[in-house]
């Protein structure tokens, strides 16, 4: 049995729109079944929507999460697997606005923009603590450090601190 405030987030989640539809199957089968672990949910997908493959439904209950509609409400053992795991239930909290979206070209932008910061404290520090090698320049480093993040998706301190150290070229 739901308590109303659960009733009523369920209803304002539904009508928000702006919880997609893979989401939204999640979170039905939750509030319906709930708690659930996550091969519970996606046994309960499977079978109520004929789907073979539903693995990728489980990242929807941490987005879930994120957004405060479920959370992790009890260990215990689960019903199709039989080992101990995480049973989630959904909250009393109904939507209060749609996370942001940010494209890609903004997330490279800000990374960019990052990483222009970090050269500038860079070539401030490098006189003081004599970081940079003889044999490289701020930009040779600079870009080293972009190769790096961007490329090999390195995280940015991880990056800097790979070059400052000169572990890789």
């Amino acid at each position: 049995m739901h308590r109303q405030t659960s009733i009523d987030a369920y209803d304002a989640v539904k009508r928000s729109g702006w919880v997609n539809k893979s989401r939204m199957a999640v979170y039905d089968v939750i509030f319906h079944r709930g708690p659930l672990t996550q091969s519970e949910i996606e046994a309960e997908i499977a079978l109520t929507t004929g789907r073979k493959n539903v693995t990728s439904f489980h990242k929807r209950v941490s987005e879930l999460e994120k957004l405060k509609l479920v959370y992790p409400a009890l260990t215990r053992p689960c019903r199709v697997t039989g080992r101990n795991a995480i049973a989630w239930d959904v909250t009393s909290n109904g939507p209060t606005q749609p996370p942001p979206h940010v494209s890609w070209r903004k997330k490279f932008e800000d990374a960019e923009r990052r990483l222009k910061a970090l050269e500038q404290q860079l070539a401030a520090m490098s006189p003081q603590m004599d970081l940079i090698p003889p044999d490289k320049s701020i930009d040779g480093l600079a870009h080293d450090i972009q190769r790096l993040f961007l490329v090999e998706r390195k995280p940015l301190v991880e990056a800097v601190r790979i070059v400052l150290r000169g572990d890789q070229p």
